[in-house]
């Protein structure tokens, strides 16, 4: 494959045995003249059809946001490490960085996890309410309810969690979460540099069956 740019600024790779164009998220057949994989964003990109771009009116419209992605590779159960998540992060400004992290709260939390799946984000420097004021944080669904995998005491027993953030864990040893999903505090620096302030993507939360310890 070999890497080429727009004037737009959208990173894409041409695959010349296949004659398509791989836009990380999306894949453009050339012979077909269309995207042959969904808008990750589905109905929040304002069209019913999810395989157009921009309703196919691209002399009008353009896409300028891009996409981040963050794949979070998680343990079926809490893992006897305190970060035993393996998270990636793809900017949109071109920035790739694995990292640790965890998708579930202190041990004896009460608090549910967020169930697996893939959630449309928001990253904000002011995203999370830290115990020092406003911290970076990236807002699943920007705050509003996500799934979750048994009942929330602290929301009506539903199965739903608001307010999810991934941040930076307290330490190497206290995640400091009653829900969210942490980063190891000395991946935090890397961690921020896929994103910019009010850029949208999406998480994607896949917990395997076994985990070391």
């Amino acid at each position: 494959m070999t890497s080429t740019a727009t004037d737009k600024n959208i990173t894409r790779k041409w695959d010349a045995e296949t004659e398509m164009y791989h836009f990380r998220l999306r894949t453009l057949a050339t012979d077909m003249g269309r995207f042959i994989s969904d808008d990750p964003l589905r109905f929040g990109a304002g069209d019913v059809n999810f395989y157009r771009y921009v309703g196919n009116n691209p002399l009008n419209w353009i896409d300028p946001l891009g996409l981040f992605e963050i794949y979070i590779n998680d343990c079926k159960t809490s893992s006897a490490k305190v970060y035993g998540a393996t998270i990636t992060v793809l900017g949109d400004n071109g920035v790739i960085r694995t990292v640790r992290g965890s998708s579930y709260p202190n041990p004896g939390n009460y608090y549910p996890i967020v169930a697996e799946g893939t959630y449309k984000a928001v990253y904000k420097s002011k995203g999370h309410r830290g115990e020092s004021g406003r911290v970076p944080g990236v807002r699943l669904r920007d705050g509003a309810h996500v799934s979750t995998n048994w009942m929330n005491p602290a929301q009506d027993n539903g199965f739903y969690a608001d307010g999810i953030n991934i941040h930076e864990g307290d330490s190497e040893t206290n995640r400091g979460s009653a829900g969210c999903i942490t980063i190891h505090p000395d991946d935090w620096a890397d961690f921020l540099e896929a994103f910019e302030e009010g850029e949208k993507g999406i998480v994607s939360i896949l917990r395997r069956s076994w985990c070391g310890g």
